[in-house]
């Protein structure tokens, strides 16, 4: 049996959730250690899910993640942060040369939302309703923040992400590269004062450094 305690751990780069503790008892079959059962805490929710390490020539990790109920706060290293209730099922398959490398943040596959949450130094409606700079000010309050994640070469990929709040709904696609640069598609819709709707389609890219 082979057992592994750790503490702070981040799931993905791209995501910037972390995992505050995780434990699981493994059991050894040749070259391979099966977890059957991970069980940990993220942001005061519940961590489950199993991991499979095995070695030949190559490293590999294949595993799944399920993130319940974590109260995800802003992250004061980003300009960007995301607040809400998080719920996640996820997935992962890791190779690598070494077993160093093998524990680098994966990209992921999986659904991931958001409910009750606020974007801070993100207002959307404003930068809609007049220009670009308003962007930078404020924030934007969601009610539920859907969206799912799928490997897309080296990038990230956020696909059929669906943003739903006051006087505002916001759908589309994004990829984030390991370096933090993000290319994406969204149709927003938003309510002006008055009660007048803005419906457009923007795209492009961005650097921006986004927390949870």
């Amino acid at each position: 049996t082979v057992s592994i305690n750790a503490r702070n751990v981040i799931t993905a780069n791209s995501l910037g959730v972390g995992i505050e503790s995780l434990e699981a008892a493994g059991t050894v079959n040749g070259k391979e250690i099966r977890f059957a059962e991970l069980n940990g805490t993220s942001h005061g929710g519940k961590v489950s899910g199993s991991l499979v390490l095995s070695w030949d020539q190559d490293w590999s990790a294949v595993g799944d993640v399920r993130i319940a109920g974590a109260n995800i706060a802003p992250s004061s290293a980003a300009s960007v942060a995301v607040s809400g209730k998080l719920d996640a099922a996820l997935s992962f398959v890791q190779r690598a040369k070494t077993p160093e490398d093998l524990f680098r943040p994966p990209l992921l596959t999986g659904s991931v939302t958001l409910q009750a949450g606020k974007v801070a130094g993100f207002d959307l409606p404003s930068a809609l309703h007049y220009d670009v700079e308003a962007i930078y000010s404020a924030h934007t309050d969601f009610d539920t923040w859907s969206f799912k994640l799928e490997p897309l070469g080296d990038k990230q990929a956020y696909k059929s992400m669906r943003m739903a709040g006051p006087g505002l709904l916001v759908e589309g696609r994004a990829e984030v590269s390991d370096k933090g640069a993000i290319s994406g598609a969204a149709r927003s819709v938003a309510e002006r004062p008055g009660g007048a709707i803005s419906d457009g389609t923007e795209g492009g890219s961005v650097m921006a450094k986004v927390g949870l």
